[in-house]
């Protein structure tokens, strides 16, 4: 299992923030092909950072508050 691997390899907190919740961490594939698992391509981080990397960048809310 990759998630099993990476908290071997990585320790057990997000690679991002240091959330130390291992039981809710997800394997992030940084290419976004769940395809590639190389470790270079995969993190481990925490729910919170994981929504962060795929869609804030997409959020209606903050071009919003751009203008």
């Amino acid at each position: 299992m990759l998630k099993l691997r990476l908290i071997e390899l990585r320790g057990q907190q997000c690679e991002r923030c240091d959330y130390d919740k291992v039981e809710i961490l997800h394997v992030h594939h940084k290419d976004r092909n769940h395809q590639n698992n190389d470790l270079g391509n995969l993190a481990l981080i925490c729910p919170n950072c994981h929504y962060e990397d795929h869609y804030l960048e997409k959020s209606w809310l903050r071009n919003e508050l751009k203008s």
